[in-house]
């Protein structure tokens, strides 16, 4: 056997193992990969097939079967020398030819003599016979095998010729309609031809003509040509998807693929399964480009279904690609059409890298296992590994350290440092203090081990970090405490100043107005003051768990909680299941600028309790350990939230009055299989009791989708995905989320009906999006809008999104002079964005301070930023625009700072001590508590070390009185402006009604929304008969009153002062 038949041979072996390969690959995986990863499964087959051919192919290892040659016919045959095959050859080689006799001159079987008892039958006798004289076919052929090589290898030959004959053909004919066509001269067409070529990302473009009566192809790989039919043939939009497919094929190097694969296919004629690649590979090639038209155009599928029906007829050449191909291909792609490519799961990713590396290790075996063999445990270590970004910011965090200064600049010895944790990763999921040290006699605190600490501290999906950065809480015997975040932007040496101490004193009433002795009590969050002309942060500390400042109450029900900031804001909870929890409104308390705050009493409701099950809905059995939550329709109505027991039972306590929705909280794993629908709108009173209040965990809908990067169709990781619905209503501010995983993907698992999807936050370097999903699909086809569409049950869906990527970040240098051109060392330097690529911007602008040369780096800028530095007195008098990537000088002029005085007084000229004042510093359309001070005993305010042409606006609100406020306004340099009266009228008069449903029945613990410009904003809730009363209203004001309820809505107009007015709430 010569060397093509060994090599055909070989082909022919491995062309069925590979391409068997990528069928059942094809079969299994048509529904769950994107079409481009199928065409690599067929592209690979085919080329580790051709590679057989070749003399040196790593197919040589012995690994195939020999051709064995057959026994001679030795059944049941008399005592003659026929009877001994023992000289038959063993092997197919040359040698064994030399060697053995001929075959016999007869084909007569003679018949075994029977045995008695053992009688054969007719049929096992004709059995026989074949099975002889299939023997004797198989060792005619042995001998003359060399004959039959020589034919097969001419017959081989015959085949390959007329496969280059009809290629030949094809080529001339192409070359012939090529010379015929007339170039495109509509200029629309070249304007299209740039337009889906900047969305495709295709820098080269191909030429443009016409030849009449052909589909749309594109045509030459070194000079490459898109051939459309006649000019008025096809509208121009039809037109420019036409563009957008062929660009697909140009990007993707069909046309090269084509020929090398042509090739293949020419050489491997006689392979049968070669035949049938012929079919999957273009199907799969041409399916690839249609998904990359969808993603890329605005093209709905049945549009584009339309134009492929259309070019049908039209004639096209085998070496091109093209639009369609034959009608049972065709039907096909149509019918893909209306699936959207899924994100490939974890199980459809091992299928289809098997199905990728089986094929290849067929010239490789060997080393192929030797190399898998290391693959799981890369695997596992690279999931195990922290991000880049992760990396990088633990990094240039570096050693956490500091010093600890009295508000005066004196060292602190002894001062308790505590790392607390927002990362949830200890028993409860909470906030938890990682680690505490103590100052020394400078002052100066270190953690050691802060990039263990940082790595249980922070956690990212993709760039995007999920959690607040972990925070530094400082307290220090007879002084007040502090906090700082960590994070990049201070230096790594920090300055922690310690505030001056204030004791909070205030007394607990139970309902009946006795004193409550015993009732333990504990800080939720303490908002810190902004040092005067300090450019901090506005600082909080959220304490959630933890169990510092936790006190109860004494035998007269006073409450003493010391330590605290003066001029901050503290936040109280209870712990008492017999009260409600605190209303928002109630709970917080502004700190006093003195050693001791008292705060008004604070009379407690009885709590109400609801009680609940869950259960699996298929089965009927009890599911433990599901975290319920009950979430108010409003501010005012507070939360609640329950572990269920080993038997299902849940029970939610000390809830105020109040509608909530009780919902339930499941987990990543769990939620990927099974959903709730909520209990919506579940009306409590003071201190009741309701029972019952049921869950079954249900399949529901499974909605899946990707999120990739508008024009390069990269996937997006990170981005959060939000969905109101059944699970989740609207009428409470309780959102269901997903993050995207690396490949873009997400998925949610909700109840059948009505839902709201939305993209909810974005990763950094990115813009939230205004408009619309770039896909939707479902099954059922019920959607309203590409925002809100009705789930039908069991029927999944598929909703994808594309977010437009922000310019790339790039460093700003900035230096820093003084007045007389010397360096600025220390100045504090503010930033904040100014332009849409900002758009995930908090408002809040960001503070770098100047290294001993003036300089400092603002780091990963996107698009523009406004930059303003000062230094003691001396500022920046306007504000500096500059792009990412440039450098700025920016200098200080002397006592350019701004001092804001004003006063408030109420309707009759009385100046108003001890009201909060609040100044808010705005970016963009964005305004931020800057900071807050308290009116003196005249009445007076003032605010000190404002930046001049920084936007600032003012508000305050009294007991007793309205609202004031002074909308937005700009300083100037040096000016001590003082502003006009804040007018706080008093609160003289009333307004009372009734909210009713659309049946006209009362409808009991209703939120009452009232707002007027003197008023400001008040709530009210409505009693059992639906009625409601305030008088903390301005007289002689227009007010409108506003009430929503699950997806009910109401509204009314009226004057101070009103009764008798109804408020009816209907469905939106």
């Amino acid at each position: 056997m010569n060397t093509l038949t060994l090599a055909l041979e070989r082909a022919s072996l491995i062309g069925v193992a590979a391409l068997l390969v990528a069928w059942l690959a094809q079969k299994i995986l048509e529904a769950r990969v994107p079409a481009a990863w199928r065409v690599w499964i067929w592209r690979v087959a085919l080329l580790q097939t051709a590679l057989a051919l070749l003399p040196l192919s790593p197919m040589r290892v012995a690994v195939l079967p020999s051709l064995t040659p057959p026994s001679s016919v030795t059944t049941g045959v008399s005592r003659t020398a026929f009877s001994e095959p023992k000289n038959l050859p063993a092997t197919s080689s040359g040698a064994g030819k030399a060697t053995s006799p001929k075959p016999p001159a007869t084909n007569t079987v003679i018949a075994a003599p029977m045995e008695a008892g053992n009688v054969q039958t007719g049929g096992d006798v004709d059995a026989a016979a074949d099975s002889s004289q299939l023997e004797v076919i198989k060792l005619w052929c042995y001998w003359n095998q060399d004959k039959i090589w020589l034919a097969l290898q001419g017959l081989y030959i015959v085949g390959v010729g007329f496969q280059l004959i009809r290629l030949m053909r094809s080529s001339r004919r192409l070359r012939r309609a090529l010379r015929a066509a007339v170039g495109v001269e509509d200029k629309a067409y070249g304007q299209g031809l740039r337009k889906v070529a900047r969305r495709m990302d295709v820098t080269s473009l191909p030429r443009l003509v016409h030849i009449k009566g052909s589909a749309p192809f594109l045509v030459g790989i070194f000079r490459p040509c898109i051939v459309l039919p006649e000019a008025s043939a096809l509208p121009q939009q039809e037109c420019e998807t036409i563009l957008s497919h062929e660009l697909a094929h140009m990007k993707r190097r069909d046309l090269a693929w084509n020929i090398a694969l042509w090739g293949i296919q020419a050489a491997l004629w006689f392979h049968p399964l070669v035949w049938v690649s012929r079919y999957f590979l273009p199907l799969e090639t041409e399916s690839a480009c249609d998904e990359m038209v969808l993603a890329s155009t605005h093209v709905t599928p049945s549009s584009y279904g339309n134009l492929l029906l259309n070019t049908l007829s039209m004639e096209r050449t085998p070496l091109a690609a093209g639009v369609t191909d034959g009608f049972s291909m065709l039907k096909t792609r149509l019918l893909r059409l209306n699936h959207a490519p899924k994100t490939p799961e974890r199980a459809s990713k091992i299928i289809f890298a098997s199905a990728l590396g089986l094929t290849i290790s067929m010239a490789l075996p060997i080393r192929l296992v030797s190399r898998s063999q290391a693959a799981p445990n890369q695997m596992g270590a690279a999931k195990n590994e922290d991000s880049e970004q992760k990396k990088a910011l633990i990094a240039k965090i570096g050693i956490v350290q500091g010093t600890v200064l009295t508000p005066d600049g004196k060292p602190v010895k002894g001062a308790r440092i505590s790392w607390v944790n927002y990362n949830g990763k200890t028993a409860g999921g909470r906030e938890n203090i990682l680690a505490s040290t103590q100052s020394d006699a400078q002052g100066n605190f270190r953690f050691e081990d802060s990039k263990a600490l940082l790595q249980a501290s922070l956690k990212f999906i993709g760039p995007t970090q999920q959690i607040p950065a972990p925070q530094l809480l400082i307290e220090a015997d007879g002084w007040g405490c502090f906090a700082e975040r960590i994070t990049s932007k201070p230096p790594t040496q920090r300055v922690l100043h310690l505030t001056q101490p204030t004791e909070l004193q205030t007394t607990f009433f139970d309902p009946q107005g006795k004193p409550i002795a015993n009732l333990p009590v504990r800080l939720s969050f303490v908002f810190f003051e902004k040092p005067e002309g300090q450019p901090s942060d506005f600082k909080y500390i959220h304490f959630g768990g933890l169990k510092h400042f936790n006190a109860v109450t004494d035998a007269n029900g006073v409450l003493r909680m010391g330590g605290l900031p003066q001029g901050g804001r503290a936040r109280l909870t209870i712990d008492d299941e017999r009260f409600a929890n605190l209303e928002y409104q109630t709970s917080e308390v502004d700190l006093a600028r003195q050693a001791q705050t008292i705060a008004n009493p604070m009379r407690l409701v009885a709590g109400a309790t609801l009680r609940g099950r869950i259960t699996n809905g298929e089965t009927g059995k009890p599911v433990a350990a599901i975290e319920v939550g009950a979430q108010g329709q409003d501010a005012t109505s507070g939360w609640g939230e329950a572990i269920s027991d080993k038997d299902g039972y849940y029970r939610i306590s000390m809830l105020g009055a109040g509608r909530y929705n009780l919902a339930l909280a499941l987990d990543d794993q769990l939620g990927a299989q099974w959903t709730a629908p909520a209990q919506e709108g579940v009306s409590v009173s003071t201190g009741s009791q309701k029972e019952n209040i049921d869950f079954k965990l249900e399949r529901g809908v499974l909605i899946t989708g990707n999120v990739v990067t508008q024009g390069s169709g990269q996937p997006v990781e990170g981005a959060m995905i939000g969905i109101y619905g059944p699970a989740h209503p609207k009428s409470s501010a309780w959102v269901q989320g997903a993050t995207t995983a690396a490949d873009g993907s997400y998925q949610l698992r909700v109840p059948a009906g009505d839902q709201y999807i939305y993209v909810s936050g974005v990763p950094e370097g990115f813009i939230r999006p205004e408009g619309q999903p770039i896909s939707t699909m479902t099954l059922g086809g019920k959607h309203s809008t590409p925002y809100e569409f009705t789930a039908e049950d069991g029927q999944d869906e598929t909703i994808d999104w594309q977010l437009t990527a922000q310019p790339e970040a790039r460093d700003v240098r900035v230096r820093v002079l003084d007045a007389n051109g010397q360096v600025a060392k220390g100045a504090q330097i503010e930033f904040s964005p100014t332009g849409a690529e900002n758009g995930s911007s908090t408002g809040v602008p960001e503070k770098q301070t100047a290294d001993d040369e003036g300089r400092a780096v603002l780091e990963n800028v996107r698009g523009s930023i406004q930059v303003w530095a000062r230094l003691g007195q001396n500022a920046t008098t306007e504000a500096k625009e500059v792009l990412g990537g440039q450098n700025v000088t920016l200098n200080l002029q002397p006592n350019a700072l701004i001092e804001l005085r004003g006063s408030i007084v109420d309707d009759e000229g009385k100046p108003l001590p001890n009201i909060k004042v609040d100044l808010f510093r705005w970016t963009q359309s964005s305004g931020r508590l800057n900071n807050s001070v308290l009116s003196d005993a005249q009445g007076g305010y003032s605010f000190a070390g404002l930046l001049p042409s920084a936007t600032y606006s003012l508000s305050a609100k009294a007991p007793g009185h309205g609202q004031g406020q002074v909308e937005r306004f700009q300083l100037k340099p040096s000016e001590t402006r003082t502003q006009k009266e804040f007018v706080l009228a008093r609160t003289l008069s009333f307004i009372e009604g009734r909210v009713v449903d659309a049946d006209e029945k009362p409808v009991a613990a209703a939120t009452v929304w009232i707002s007027g410009t003197k008023t400001g904003s008040v709530q009210v809730k409505t009693d059992e008969q639906g009625n409601f009363r305030t008088e903390e209203i301005v007289p002689n004001e227009k007010l409108s009153l506003l009430v929503t309820l699950d997806n009910r809505f109401g509204m009314a107009n009226v004057r101070s002062g009103s009764t008798g007015t109804v408020i009816v709430v209907k469905k939106r």
